[in-house]
């Protein structure tokens, strides 16, 4: 990938991780159930979202799951906890900063 295009992931991956962040507080401490669930779907679109657009390049994928070194088993398990909700609000900001350092490094 070019630098364009690691920018053009960056924006989409830093505008769902935003709604993430949106979302989360209010899917723990909603003032009601229908609240709460309607947080908890703005989330599950997040991270559907998410998984959409590092699936569909690899390089980010190689990026999310350990760079090109790491084994199959590896990449599983990163993956695996970056699509939890308790884990992508951190994992997803630990990506962006990658992506950032990748920007910059071109």
């Amino acid at each position: 990938m070019d630098k364009k295009e690691w920018e053009k992931i960056y924006g989409i991956l830093d505008s769902i991780h935003s709604d993430f962040l949106n979302s989360y507080p209010i899917y723990k401490d909603g003032k009601n159930q229908k609240i709460r669930d309607k947080a908890e779907r703005s989330i599950d679109n997040a991270i559907n979202l998410a998984e959409l657009h590092i699936e569909k390049n690899k390089e980010v994928y190689d990026l999310l799951t350990g760079g090109e070194k790491a084994n199959n088993t590896d990449r599983a398990y990163s993956y695996d906890d970056f699509r939890q909700t308790r884990y992508i609000g951190g994992r997803m900001n630990t990506l962006l900063e990658k992506i950032r350092d990748k920007i910059n490094s071109l």
